[in-house]
């Protein structure tokens, strides 16, 4: 069905690509569905990259849309030494 698996997409890809899913979801359902529902995909989205574990658990924590879309924008701006708040407490 598709050419390409999301594997051997580049980071940004993949990370823009669930930015692009997080929109799709919050726009069909809203409020109608549970927010955590989306939480089964992030690691296929966030996997295999430095960074990875730490930006999937920061997404794990989340507990909405805006939550989620800040933390992968906030990676996506760091590039692939992409971490959660721990980083920016340190200063990196």
């Amino acid at each position: 069905m598709f050419e390409t698996s999301l594997s051997d997409l580049d980071i940004g890809k993949r990370l823009n690509t669930l930015l692009k899913h997080l929109q799709l979801y919050e726009a069909a359902w809203g409020n109608s569905r549970p927010f955590p529902i989306l939480k089964r995909f992030f690691k296929i989205y966030v996997s295999g990259f430095h960074g990875a574990a730490e930006l999937r658990k920061e997404l794990m924590e989340t507990k909405s849309f805006e939550e989620a879309r800040r933390a992968v924008e906030r990676c996506k701006v760091q590039g692939t030494r992409c971490r959660g708040h721990e980083a920016e407490s340190m200063g990196r």
